[in-house]
């Protein structure tokens, strides 16, 4: 064991000093008058460390430069003509904010531009709207007018007009001084391209450079392209350097470049350096070189690339040692990283009440790259270990063979759960959007216990092929604020593959999120499931039966109490569908406030939602924490009660509701 990271989801913690201090002299009082939309506070805050000056030395400059990065708070939040002053009497400094009113980006014009339609220049100044859901027109702040303007002029530059001249924006008015038009003057200037290219030291080749805009990066752009096509032709030590010859009254634009163009170099010996947990024969399959082949720089990123992407190494470094005209040897040197990490991890949930577990990670198993996962893990009502093997490399990239098994203890409502897993899985990812995983999968399960008599049939299994394939377009894992994750899975567990049961399972996810504001986002999400019976049994048993209601979909209900029941036992069901929309608001630095509605329908027969449904409206509160939302939910049902013995249920638990 290397490293031990102690995470503390739910946790206080106080202390105080016992040593005597000396009393420090007392500060000048603060004051604040004439703001209404601002609080004192935010003014404190934009002016924090000049008020600390002007507390310690006392002079007006001090009390100036508060009240400047004030009127630059001011600004930020949309008062473009706010100002203010102050006063200094005895310990007394008076602040005088006027306000003025708050304005808006009403339009923008473009003056001289004709070569660029507008609508190209106008995305530059889209800003986020006003409003709890960005609905109105963008706040009016200079800096980012400025920001705008600097950008189109970047723009121009590389689309080829380098002697173009964005001028400062003008800003008019309406009359009382809340709607702002910006004004932005372009003088373009004459258009460059490139009109030809020219080659010293090597046959002309096309590198597709003729009639494009020509900017003053171009140079130093194509020579690297150029040189790059050398490299990868196994030319390793090929140099290229590009000019330009520009003609100012045409703008016409020569390229020239000037090529050592080496032979082909091929490897003599590869080397490895700097890993002492990671064995040599695993690194080398990670590069696709041998000795004899041509040193390609392609080759040589591609096996960079694949030994970042092990996640072993914080540093991959190649040299090239050149040893004759056409032999190179070549030098691997890494740094690695720690590859055994032991977690300890505690938490409370609104169901399972106190919580804890203990993992153990190695994520460079024998020295092959290979992940292993141990974890024990514990709760009020709940025990269980895990253990799990991922391989990424034994079926080629992209594709993950992942072994784990585990044994679980949890008291459900009705009933003690008590099972015994395997799963054999193999992913691949297509790309940052696109995923699937298929297996084999096996559950040794029972239900002791039971508060409904009659069920209780010991050991049951359930064992079958899974297959699923996920979207994913969020632009976070742990804290998303767009985008959308889909995903369709299906299990077929048969006696022909070593089940007791007989049925097919169809899972349906979805979740959309939208970024209406800076801090405000709106989401909805919803999952579909059934098991539909392959034999002639009437149902499963209650253990193999889906349950709805608890912290993670219909919130106005405990765990499990949405759905068919006797009196206050669940007894679940063959079919599921909720879904939820929640909207999410900033409300200070990493805390969260978020308005929900749930509902949800379990039906006892499959691809049947003949049932009626549970319902739940709440607010919630969310902390972010690099590792997930810790959230506070509180939900009132206001329809059928089912199971619950309650209409309102409170909820305490780690990440995202969907």
């Amino acid at each position: 064991m290397r490293r031990a990271a102690l995470l503390v989801v739910v946790a206080a913690a106080a202390c105080a000093s016992r040593e005597p201090v000396e009393e420090a002299a007392p500060g000048p009082d603060v004051a604040f008058v004439g703001n209404e939309r601002i609080s004192d506070s935010a003014l404190r805050n934009a002016a924090r460390r000049e008020l600390e000056a002007f507390a310690e030395r006392r002079q007006p400059a001090d009390a100036a430069d508060a009240a400047y990065s004030m009127e630059q708070e001011l600004r930020q939040r949309g008062h473009p003509h706010g100002t203010v002053t102050f006063a200094v009497e005895a310990d007394e400094v008076t602040f005088t904010i006027d306000e003025g009113p708050r304005a808006y980006l009403d339009e923008v014009r473009f003056e001289g531009r004709e070569s660029v339609p507008p609508e190209t220049l106008l995305r530059f100044f889209e800003f986020e709207g006003a409003g709890a859901l960005g609905t109105g027109k963008p706040l009016f702040r200079l800096a980012d007018i400025e920001g705008a303007t600097a950008k189109v002029e970047r723009f121009y530059l590389r689309e080829g007009f380098h002697e173009v001249r964005v001028k400062a924006p003008a800003v008019t008015w309406s009359e009382d001084r809340t709607l702002a038009t910006v004004t932005v003057a372009v003088e373009e200037g004459r258009w460059f391209s490139v009109s030809a290219v020219e080659f010293e030291g090597m046959d002309p080749v096309d590198l597709d450079l003729v009639g494009r805009p020509y900017h003053a990066r171009l140079p130093v752009a194509a020579a690297a392209l150029l040189r790059s096509r050398l490299h990868d032709e196994g030319r390793i030590f090929s140099k290229v350097t590009a000019t330009a010859d520009v003609d100012e009254t045409t703008g016409r634009v020569v390229l020239r470049f000037d090529v050592e163009r080496s032979p082909e170099v091929r490897l003599r010996k590869l080397e490895i350096e700097g890993n002492e947990r990671t064995r040599k024969w695993f690194l080398r399959h990670r590069i696709p070189l041998k000795e004899n082949d041509l040193v390609r720089q392609d080759l040589l990123e591609r096996g960079i690339d694949s030994l970042y992407r092990s996640g072993l190494f914080s540093s991959v470094r190649t040299r090239l040692d050149r040893v004759g005209p056409d032999l190179t040897d070549v030098t691997v040197s890494l740094e690695e990283m720690k590859a055994r990490t032991v977690d300890f991890e505690l938490g409370y949930g609104s169901y399972e009440l106190a919580r804890g577990a203990v993992r153990y990670r190695n994520r460079n198993l024998f020295g092959t790259g290979r992940r292993l996962r141990a974890e024990v893990k514990g709760s009020v009502r709940s025990y269980g270990v895990e253990l799990g093997i991922e391989d990424p490399y034994l079926l080629g990239e992209r594709n993950v063979l992942q072994v784990s098994g585990g044994y679980e203890f949890r008291e459900e409502p009705s009933f003690d759960y008590e099972s015994y897993r395997m799963d054999i899985v193999v992913r691949r990812t297509f790309s940052r959007k696109y995923g699937a995983r298929i297996g084999y999968r096996i559950r040794d399960e029972q239900a002791r216990n039971l508060s409904v008599p009659g069920l209780d049939l010991g050991f049951i299994t359930a064992a079958g092929l899974f297959t699923a394939v996920r979207r994913t377009t969020t632009d976070s894992f742990l804290l998303p604020t767009r985008g959308s994750n889909t995903e369709l899975g299906l299990f077929w567990s048969s006696p022909t593959l070593g089940a007791d049961l007989d049925f097919l399972e169809p899972d349906l996810r979805f979740t959309q999120l939208f970024r209406l504001a800076h801090r405000t986002v709106l989401g909805f999400g919803g999952r579909f499931r059934t098991r539909h019976i392959l034999n002639s049994l009437p149902t499963l048993p209650i253990q193999e039966r889906i349950f709805l209601g608890g912290a993670n979909n219909v919130r106005s209900f405990y765990r499990s109490e949405l759905g068919p029941s006797i009196g206050a036992e669940p007894l679940g069901g063959l079919t599921a569908l909720h879904a939820s929309i929640e909207l999410r608001q900033g409300i200070w630095r990493d805390f969260y406030g978020a308005l929900f509605y749930d509902i949800g329908w379990l039906s006892p027969s499959s691809f049947s939602l003949n049932a009626p449904p549970g319902q739940g409206v709440g607010i919630g509160f969310r902390y972010y924490l690099p590792v997930g939302p810790v959230r506070l939910d509180i939900a009132y049902n206001p329809s059928r009660l089912f199971a619950a013995s309650s209409r309102w249920a409170f909820h305490l638990a780690v990440g995202f509701s969907f």
